[in-house]
């Protein structure tokens, strides 16, 4: 097989636990599936399946400081929380390509969004913050961008700690706006509790 075929199949091995576990019980029929001859599935044997394992959390290890570097807002007001989300979210998508962290830093944020409630039962605001990050991480294009919040993040932003998030964040109906233009992110955030009618009347 040719050598980019070889380093996908090797590549899919190291990043996918389901695929690495098969493969690991039956190197033949995994091997075959992904493409790999004889001798390379022979090769891949050879491994020791421990030092493949340790590789590969190595692997997620480094996509999780990536995304840190890229989301250290959402990092700091999750605490703990954050690789833990983060390790769940991992055995779900795979970047590849060009600008790969911030595609791996954006579709974390999507997966943040798509919680049940109950997930996210001890950081409501998780959600609104989440959206907001994906907008932020999206092209550099100019653009303008608007989303209803629940919760004002802006005071996230001024916390010191997760248990201070937790305490100090109240309910508050937000309207998000986002000018990018190119290089600069403006954002403005208003109130809707007395400039909206609705909330003013919930």
């Amino acid at each position: 097989m040719s050598l980019v075929d070889m380093q996908r199949a090797i590549a899919q091995i190291y990043t996918q636990t389901d695929i690495r576990q098969a493969f690991f019980s039956d190197p033949n029929a995994v091997g075959h599936q992904l493409n790999l001859d004889d001798t390379d599935i022979a090769r891949l044997t050879c491994l020791s399946k421990k030092q493949v394992e340790q590789f590969a959390a190595s692997l997620k290890r480094k996509r999780l400081n990536e995304i840190r570097k890229l989301l250290p807002t959402l990092h700091r007001c999750l605490g703990k929380r954050f690789s833990a989300y983060f390790w769940r979210y991992a055995e779900t998508y795979h970047p590849k390509g060009i600008r790969k962290h911030h595609h791996d830093a954006y579709q974390f944020c999507q997966f943040l969004i798509g919680l049940p409630a109950e997930d996210r039962a001890d950081c409501p605001w998780l959600l609104d913050l989440a959206a907001c990050e994906a907008v932020l991480l999206q092209s550099s294009r100019p653009w303008l961008r608007w989303r209803f919040l629940q919760y004002d993040i802006s005071m996230l932003a001024d916390s010191a700690s997760p248990s201070e998030i937790d305490v100090a964040i109240p309910r508050r109906p937000t309207l998000a706006i986002w000018l990018r233009r190119p290089g600069t992110v403006v954002v403005h955030r208003r109130s809707l509790a007395f400039s909206w009618p609705v909330s003013a009347s919930n």
